[in-house]
């Protein structure tokens, strides 16, 4: 895995976006990654990045890193996803120590191997802690999340 600053990996999806595969345009999309002390929450970006769809989250405490990296792998593989979004607890004082946490997890995946050069940058979960906990509530009430892993 490779981090790559927040505005290099977005104009590097622009310049994707503008390549034209015979017949229609090309996309970059995005995988969101949002962990919690429970389990990893993830969602699909649609073809066009407008919109994300939820994908079943990972249960931390039944999944090993290795069994997260190769679902991630096969997520990756399933939708043709370009990068990882990762949420990261932001604050104004700076001094958060689930920050940190963030960052291990995301050390571990890399150190499997198993998702070799695909990119990664940060994101402020504020921004997206509203829509993840909605979509996750969702799905454990009603099981709502289309898709599963292989």
């Amino acid at each position: 895995m490779k981090y790559v600053n927040p505005l290099s990996l977005f104009e590097e999806c622009l310049k994707i976006s503008k390549e034209k595969v015979p017949g229609r345009r090309k996309w970059a999309q995005l995988l969101g990654l949002d962990l919690n002390d429970k389990y990893v929450s993830l969602s699909a970006s649609c073809h066009q990045n407008w919109t994300s769809e939820t994908i079943n989250p990972l249960f931390r405490d039944k999944e090993t890193i290795d069994s997260i990296a190769i679902k991630l792998r096969s997520l990756i593989s399933r939708y043709k996803l370009h990068c990882v979004v990762v949420g990261y607890p932001c604050s104004i004082k700076n001094e958060n120590p689930y920050g940190e946490q963030v960052k291990i997890f995301i050390n571990d995946l890399h150190n499997t191997g198993k998702l070799g050069g695909l990119k990664y940058t940060y994101w402020d979960k504020r921004f997206a802690s509203k829509l993840l906990g909605n979509a996750d509530s969702n799905y454990f009430a009603n099981k709502t999340a289309k898709h599963d892993y292989p």
